[in-house]
């Protein structure tokens, strides 16, 4: 019997930097030595991560028009990991959420009959924005619910800030999640240690059946350069 696929979540709001981070875990020596799958989540109809994240020789699969934990598209989803489980069969497979997934467990969707035996959450890995994150997460609760899922908290734009802001935002992390471990960053080069201690802990709740209220997506096309 295979072993199962281990697969890395990255979350973060809006303009945390999780392309940014991905490129830099992709190039991290006990990475860029697997074979990898990339699926990259992307909330409106038109795909603009996906053109920035360098995969080299990778497979990239490219899931817009919702969050792959919204059931929206959660067929769409599955029917992706199930490729990859019997067409790549990586040695692991990260997938950039869009930023505003609101992430219910992971392990719901890998415990479904199709990728039971197939995929196994390795860690949820959280970007937050050390800027931004106080005021974004005091309107839209997406934000904060990302960092309550999270197995791991990565505080980027570090050298954005001062200490005495790092002293008001991690009291505030820890108290959304208390469980997750933190680290702070610049340009999301998080260390390969950080994420090799990481622990998944499995929860469980009902996937959201439609985007939240106040969020809506629109895309303008443009052959000039923006």
């Amino acid at each position: 019997m295979k072993s199962p696929i281990p697969v890395l979540l990255l979350t973060g709001y809006l303009g945390a930097g999780k392309t940014t981070l991905l490129n830099h875990v992709l190039a991290l020596p006990g990475i860029r030595e697997k074979r990898l799958a990339l699926i990259i989540n992307e909330f409106g109809p038109l795909g603009i991560d996906g053109s920035l994240v360098k995969a080299g020789v990778h497979p990239k699969y490219e899931l817009n028009r919702g969050s792959v934990f919204c059931i929206c598209i959660k067929t769409d989803f599955i029917k992706t990991l199930v490729a990859i489980a019997q067409d790549v069969r990586p040695d692991l497979v990260i997938i950039e959420a869009t930023g505003v997934a609101d992430p219910c467990d992971l392990g719901q969707i890998l415990e479904t009959p199709q990728l039971a035996q197939a995929f196994t959450t390795w860690a949820n890995v959280c970007l937050v924005d050390a800027q931004g994150f106080v005021q974004t997460a005091a309107f839209l609760r997406t934000a904060a619910r990302q960092v309550m899922w999270a197995d791991g908290l990565v505080i980027n734009k570090g050298d954005r800030v001062s200490p005495a802001d790092l002293a008001v935002l991690q009291p505030i992390l820890s108290g959304i999640n208390p469980r997750a471990p933190q680290i702070v960053v610049t340009q999301g080069q998080v260390p390969e240690t950080f994420l090799e201690g990481l622990v998944h802990h499995p929860f469980h709740a009902p996937a959201s059946d439609q985007p939240q209220p106040e969020l809506s997506s629109g895309s303008v096309q443009t052959e000039s350069p923006v």
